[in-house]
């Protein structure tokens, strides 16, 4: 992270700057190794139906500051768990009073994980497109959802 950052951040007069998000999932553990980079931190949503937010580990985004530093984060993740990774496009849409989509929507959308009601990435879309109410998509959008699950069972 950090050679790309100084690579970024060399002659950037233009202070052009990337979010990132780098995640290692070693499955013998089942830890999740983190760094983000200015990225917004990920839900993880327990099997239980609490949420955290993947917090802990990061720095400024790439390309701002050169000397900036990057620190890593482990989490455990459990059978059940579920880890939603979306872009700064969705936690940011706005609605035509210009106010953000935000966090807490999205906190409140995995938490009522229930899937029978559809699929929680469509769900997510569909909650954006209608609070935007018509309006511009101002930044990209995108959503990751990864499950964990028991692979010994048959």
């Amino acid at each position: 992270m950090q050679f790309v950052n100084v690579a970024l951040s060399q002659g950037n007069s233009n202070l052009m700057f990337v979010t990132l998000l780098i995640a290692a999932y070693d499955g013998t553990t089942n830890r999740l190794t983190y760094v983000r980079a200015g990225h917004v931190p990920p839900f993880l949503r327990r099997a239980d139906g609490t949420v955290e937010r993947l917090e802990a580990a990061g720095g400024m985004p790439l390309g701002v500051m050169e000397d900036e530093t990057y620190e890593s984060a482990t989490v455990e993740l459990r059978v059940g768990d579920e880890l939603l990774i979306v872009t700064d496009g969705i936690t940011e849409a706005m609605d035509p009073s210009q106010r953000m989509f935000g966090d807490d929507r999205v906190a409140t959308l995995i938490a009522h994980g229930d899937q029978r009601k559809g699929p929680l990435l469509h769900r997510l879309l569909t909650q954006v497109r209608t609070f935007e109410a018509g309006g511009p998509q101002s930044d990209d959008i995108a959503a990751i959802l990864v499950g964990f699950e028991d692979r010994t069972d048959p």
